[in-house]
């Protein structure tokens, strides 16, 4: 079946060569520099021990000197962005949904790798999801910019540090549940009002690159397969039958882990509590 939408895809669509390269960092900047002196100044030492005096010299280096360097970092990351751009909007937006189509597949064959990314790509024109309320509330809240109703909520007596042991999902919802029930409202309004005009947005957009005639193409060639399972929706997963049963195990596997995560943190919570008590 991947095959297929691979070959469906290459018989349909090129992808254009991506020739934008991601800038060099301030300190890459300097490194390169002083390497080329080196060279010019026919250093034979090793270059590891080469590149560790870099990096130390580096460190030392007074904030004037670096300032050159990060300035000339921000212009070429400003250059590369614009690049960025133009060459995404040259992308079909028919290629990006195949390709992550794909991606989706590629993942549930690989049962045992649970982490492989599967953050879609965009193109520049396609709407912006809304931020989840909880994640929306955690930048605002370590940003200093909880509004609700044009007031600014002051949580200066909260802990806003990570404890030790505690991933970032377990850290967002802690700080959620510390969250009164109003301003809880107010983030799921807003995300609901937005999340409203998102799928509008994302209808106009797909209509205006039929990208429902390609959905349809999709599924009559997975419908040539004996191995396909239905699903509607704007994501097609878990379309093989033979997989069902591994995304099956996968699913109760995650489905564990989150529920222990979930126990940690309450226990967290209650400790927390009881030592403010």
């Amino acid at each position: 079946m991947l095959n297929a939408l691979k070959k469906f895809r290459e018989d349909n669509f090129s992808i254009p060569k991506d020739q934008t390269k991601k800038p060099l960092t301030a300190f890459q900047l300097f490194q390169k520099q002083e390497f080329r002196f080196l060279k010019e100044k026919k250093v034979k030492e090793d270059v590891k021990v080469l590149g560790s005096k870099i990096a130390e010299k580096w460190k030392n280096l007074d904030n004037k000197e670096k300032n050159k360097y990060i300035a000339e970092n921000k212009k070429l990351k400003k250059e590369y962005k614009s690049l960025k751009e133009n060459y995404e909007m040259q992308l079909d937006p028919k290629l990006l949904f195949i390709l992550n189509e794909e991606r989706r597949l590629e993942k549930i064959l690989d049962e045992e790798n649970i982490k492989v990314s599967t953050k879609p790509l965009k193109h520049p024109l396609e709407p912006e999801r809304p931020t989840n309320p909880v994640t929306q509330f955690g930048k605002d809240l370590v940003n200093d910019s909880v509004v609700v109703d044009g007031v600014r909520i002051n949580f200066d007596d909260l802990n806003l540090q990570r404890d030790e042991g505690e991933t970032k999902i377990m850290y967002k919802n802690r700080l959620w549940k510390l969250n009164p029930k109003n301003i809880q409202n107010a983030y799921k309004s807003k995300y609901l009002h937005d999340l409203n005009i998102y799928k509008q947005e994302l209808e106009k957009y797909e209509k205006q690159h039929d990208l429902d005639s390609l959905k349809v193409q999709i599924k009559k060639l997975f419908k040539d397969t004996e191995n396909y399972t239905d699903i509607e929706g704007y994501n097609v997963q878990r379309i093989y039958k033979t997989t069902e049963k591994m995304s099956q195990d996968r699913y109760d596997r995650i489905k564990k882990l989150q529920q222990d995560l979930l126990i940690v943190e309450d226990e967290m919570l209650e400790n927390r509590k009881n030592i403010i008590s």
